[in-house]
């Protein structure tokens, strides 16, 4: 498969996979740098769903949940499918991860060929199908984006194209929370790389981390108004600034590409959207608006996508810290994947499984209105248990 394809399906293989299950505690260890901890009562919940048909709907803070979501399966025993990024799939490890069950999305576009294999995973009566609904990545620990409806969607219309058949098997959402916690102290690689920030911008290493993080975002704020020839109105606040920023760089990159956004429409969304635009576009074009400049000011707009003022402030937490100097790598160290700062436990727990088939007359008779109210339900578990979740002592 070439490197520019537009869809990768699941080839999965099975020996491969369960190899990979495996060895997914050793990946975790080594790779990723954490550890993961199930929640009690986590295999006795996923017991009774072992022969069902379950969407997985894990938050998605980091680069890392894929391995954990694997090393999950590795402890309950099924194999998932796991529906990707297509810029993962376009990588060299692209051809393992279609025997490891993986296939692609093309984020922000009408991806025919990803919902076709969709439907035809969530048609098998025992299909296990991760989803991560809140679209990319949010780079924060403990908050939940809000989710896209499309998995619960085609769930509905193969119960829908079943029940016309005159057969029907059930379809589970099973909320899933993962949360990140140091359990070593990692206050010295913390101040080691808020210096290197601050060395970036000539600021002095002064005050604590809270403050000095407040210092970093400012400047990082007011150097991007400047090179975007932004000047915010006298008493903005630093989200309204941040807001509009975003609005700026997405609203000029649509311009340039031609592009209307949709009523509603996320900022994460609008900027997939223009990154797949990129894709058929010529090179060259405004001078200041080239390709390249574009695909950094998406980069910039998914970085901060969730990130709010107080984030740290409100809770101080070493791992909120750790977020908000991981983004401010990503933007002044130009570093997609900054290092991990130390070993982490992940600690991963469940919600109480939604069976879709009990909504299936209430989505046919108000689909909109049912989508709504179920993605709200389902985000509203997957946060009710990060705000619940501690590290464990012992594995389980």
């Amino acid at each position: 498969m070439s490197r520019e394809a537009l869809f990768y399906p699941c080839r999965r293989h099975t020996p491969t996979a369960r190899l990979f299950q495996f060895l997914a505690p050793a990946v975790a260890r080594w790779r990723c740098h954490f550890r993961l901890t199930l929640a009690p009562g986590v295999l006795a919940k996923l017991q009774p769903l072992t022969r069902e048909r379950v969407l997985l709907f894990p938050n998605h803070p980091t680069f890392d949940e894929p391995v954990a979501l694997y090393g999950l399966s590795a402890r309950w025993g099924p194999l998932f499918y796991y529906l990707t990024a297509l810029e993962a799939m376009q990588g060299s490890l692209g051809p393992l991860l279609q025997r490891l069950g993986c296939y692609s999305v093309r984020r922000g576009a009408a991806d025919r060929a990803s919902v076709a294999q969709t439907l035809a995973v969530l048609r098998q009566p025992d299909a296990k199908l991760v989803v991560f609904a809140e679209g990319g990545c949010s780079f924060q620990n403990d908050t939940v984006m809000p989710l896209r409806a499309g998995g619960v969607q085609m769930a509905f219309q193969v119960l829908g194209h079943e029940q016309r058949q005159g057969h029907s098997h059930p379809c589970y959402v099973l909320p899933v929370s993962v949360k990140y916690f140091y359990p070593q102290d990692t206050t010295n690689t913390l101040e080691r790389s808020l210096r290197v920030l601050e060395a970036s911008l000539g600021l002095r290493h002064e005050g604590g981390v809270v403050d000095r993080l407040s210092i970093l975002t400012r400047e990082i704020l007011e150097r991007a108004e400047v090179s975007y020839g932004l000047q915010p109105a006298p008493g903005l606040t630093w989200d309204q600034r941040l807001r509009e920023l975003k609005k700026h760089l997405l609203h000029s990159s649509e311009q340039v590409l031609g592009l209307a956004s949709l009523p509603g429409e996320p900022d994460r969304d609008r900027a997939y959207r223009i990154c797949n635009s990129l894709l058929e576009a010529p090179e060259g074009g405004d001078v200041f608006w080239t390709p390249a400049q574009i695909r950094r000011s998406m980069a910039r707009v998914l970085n901060f996508d969730a990130l709010y003022e107080g984030y740290v402030r409100e809770k101080p937490t070493l791992e909120r810290c750790l977020d908000t100097v991981a983004r401010f790598e990503r933007e002044l160290l130009g570093v997609d994947r900054p290092p991990d700062k130390g070993l982490r436990q992940a600690c991963l727990t469940v919600g109480e499984p939604l069976n879709l088939q009990e909504h299936l007359g209430a989505y046919q008779g108000d689909r909109p209105g049912t989508l709504i109210k179920l993605m709200d339900q389902i985000r509203t578990q997957i946060q009710t248990n990060l705000d619940t979740l501690e590290p464990w002592p012992r594995k389980s």
